[in-house]
């Protein structure tokens, strides 16, 4: 009889721990005694362990260390100026470079304003990477990825802006010992914002000689393109008036970010009195030669002929200017008489 029930507490004995490992089996990201979550997590890190805001890291189930890895691995980001665009696919790379035979990681990308899921990750090494979705995503190591020391993945931003974007990551230096003991884990994170000129509006509307930014409720500087785009001295309003010909431009500041329109050009400031009574042009239009007769005078005078970007084509010190060489256009002619100068339309057919 005593036999008898020894066998059945064999039995039993037995029984128990097949179920469990059957159980183990069936649920790898099962927290584990150390000594088997070195074996356990070769195929893929448990979920919520990089360290994010609301998560754990991997000593809690390593009984390794705790360490900075801003300085031992580098996030590498495809967008332009570590910029995003919404909507828009990016490639991204962990690489560490304090790695062993043995390496595993996590990634999960979430926004810095409520600390949640951000955009969508995509494998494109699947033969290394897998991914776990839920409440927030994660990349993470295949068995075969440990004995790697960097990992690309994708990501697609969200369709509309959040503000800064986070990687935060973790990844386990392990001694390749087959157990926990003398792991070291490292934890990360990498930063993108949102591209600023998706967030600005930097457009002018042209009622020349008035410019005024597209863009309301944003700080303004009107600039000269002429002068290396210097800041006009107390031209910060949404409109400004020009009061000279050039090109001008002006620098937005809207959503925390900056930027600056193209130049526009202002060529007809003046031209309210470009046809003065004692000036006279002809023939204007022209193919060619053009004669200048200012009434009542006929001492020595000086032109200077522009073009509609303010570019000085020639200076003459005659009365009959050939415009043959010129483009068909529009011009202004600059005519210094007496002391006195004054600025005249001049077309070229």
């Amino acid at each position: 009889m005593k036999t008898k029930y020894l066998n059945c507490t064999y039995i039993i004995i037995i029984l128990v721990f097949l179920i469990g490992s059957l159980i183990n089996k069936g649920n790898p990201h099962k927290i584990m005694p150390y000594n088997s979550a070195a074996i356990i997590y070769s195929s893929g890190s448990p979920s919520g362990m990089t360290g994010a805001p609301g998560e754990n890291n991997c000593t809690q189930c390593h009984a390794g260390s705790i360490n900075d890895g801003s300085s031992t691995s580098l996030i590498n980001f495809s967008g332009t100026n570590n910029e995003y665009i919404t909507g828009t696919n990016y490639n991204v790379t962990l690489s560490i470079q304090n790695g062993s035979a043995k390496n595993g990681f996590q990634v999960v990308v979430l926004d810095s304003i409520l600390d949640l899921k951000s955009g969508n990750l995509i494998i494109t090494d699947p033969s290394n990477t897998q991914l776990f979705t839920g409440t927030r995503d994660y990349i993470t190591h295949k068995t075969s990825g440990t004995s790697l020391t960097s990992w690309s993945f994708d990501w697609t931003s969200p369709i509309s802006y959040v503000g800064p974007i986070t990687f935060y990551y973790s990844y386990n230096v392990t001694n390749n010992a087959g157990n926990s003991s003398g792991d070291q884990i490292y934890l990360g994170s990498h930063t993108i914002l949102p591209s600023c000129n998706s967030l600005v509006d930097d457009s002018i509307i042209n009622n020349s000689p008035i410019l005024t930014a597209n863009a309301s409720g944003a700080i303004y500087q009107w600039l000269d393109c002429d002068n290396i785009f210097a800041p006009i001295v107390g031209e910060t309003s949404q409109s400004y008036t020009a009061t000279s010909n050039g090109n001008f431009a002006v620098s937005v500041t809207q959503n925390n970010c900056t930027d600056t329109s193209i130049c526009i050009s202002i060529y007809n400031i003046g031209w309210n009195n470009l046809h003065s009574s004692d000036i006279q042009i002809h023939p204007n239009p022209t193919t060619d030669q053009i004669t200048i007769q200012i009434d009542d005078f006929n001492e020595p005078i000086e032109s200077k002929l522009f073009d509609l970007r303010s570019n000085l084509l020639g200076t003459y010190k005659t009365k009959n200017i050939s415009l043959k060489k010129y483009a068909k256009g529009i011009y202004l002619l600059k005519i210094n008489y007496a002391g006195i100068v004054k600025e005249v339309k001049v077309i070229r057919n």
